[in-house]
């Protein structure tokens, strides 16, 4: 079984993430997969209906960057993400981050339980990012890994 995981902010927009999430969870869930959507934030009204069974999935701490938590802090919020994942035996596992900070967060849980991760960041906010995340960013982009809402994003 092959099992797709979305970390986003929220599902609770109607932004152009949310309605690129809906399409893209029909498309995997038409071809088998297994699909698990963790989120950064809730509330009480979701937009587009077919995403509604996600809102409750919350990890507090998703919606900021790992910098800002103390590595015991750090291992807490992983764990937490990693148990609503529930990693099986012989199953791929395929995560996706949407932004900068939860694309950090993605690759420590990858890490940890043996997952790709890929990163299609919608914020194209990098001139606001450190030096060190920007070449982050570049490592994953060199991977392959890194994928942006247009050729100028990336």
């Amino acid at each position: 079984m092959n099992k797709y995981v979305f970390v986003q902010s929220s599902v609770c927009r109607i932004g152009g993430a949310q309605q690129y999430l809906y399409k893209k969870i029909k498309f995997l869930k038409e071809r088998g997969f297994e699909i698990k959507v963790l989120v950064g934030a809730t509330a009480p009204t979701v937009f587009i209906k077919q995403l509604e069974e996600y809102n409750g999935n919350f990890v507090n701490g998703l919606l900021y960057s790992p910098c800002f938590f103390n590595k015991r802090d750090q291992k807490k919020i992983i764990d937490e993400a990693i148990k609503f994942i529930d990693p099986k035996k012989d199953e791929k596992i395929f995560i996706e981050s949407c932004t900068a900070g939860n694309s950090l967060w993605c690759e420590m849980i990858a890490k940890k339980i043996g997952a790709k991760h890929f990163t299609f960041d919608f914020e194209e906010v990098f001139h606001t990012l450190s030096r060190s995340h920007l070449d982050y960013l570049n490592f994953k982009h060199l991977r392959r890994e890194l994928c942006g809402i247009s050729p100028k994003a990336l």
